[in-house]
Order: C-alpha cells, then structure tokens, then sequence
C-alpha cells in the first residue's frame, strides 16, 4: 500500500502511512506508552528507539508528518522522498 502510494504520487496518505507506522513500532516497543504521546513525546521516543537516526532527520520526519496531517499544504516529492529514506531505516 505504500510503495502504491508513492508511486501513485500519493503523497499526503504515503506520508501519513509512514508516519502511523512508526508510531506503531514507537509504542510497541515502549509499552510504558499507552495513551496518545505529545509529539515531544513522540520525537524523543523516536530518538531513543532509533538512534541510528539523527535527531534533526527526525525533526524533519515530524515536520513533514505534521503538515501532511494538519495543513493544507501539498507535499511535494521530494518530501516524500526524504521521510521515505528515514523510514527505511
């Protein structure tokens, strides 16, 4: 579904997609977790689950979720593109 996505130039529901992916994996892996996290919250999880990942890449990740989740702008490709690269890792 989200190589569909992408490829679809879905871009909005691709980023989406990542980003209700992560947060899956942050709160399985930290239990203690269980109501919604701020998106501080969720940015140190981040940080701490993956540390192979530098905390900018993911003040980016965040950036580009945030506003394919609450703006109306669009999100261009190379965004897609950049949160993709730091999803795979």
């Amino acid at each position: 579904m989200l190589l569909r996505d992408i490829r679809l130039k879905r871009n909005c529901e691709a980023v989406l997609r990542m980003n209700r992916s992560m947060y899956r994996r942050v709160r399985a892996k930290n239990r203690r977790w269980f109501a919604r996290m701020a998106d501080s919250d969720y940015r140190q999880l981040l940080v701490q689950t993956f540390p192979e990942i530098t905390e900018e890449e993911w003040e980016r990740f965040m950036a580009i979720a945030q506003k394919a989740g609450f703006s109306q702008s669009a999100i261009s490709d190379e965004e897609v593109q950049e949160m993709y690269g730091i999803f795979q890792r």
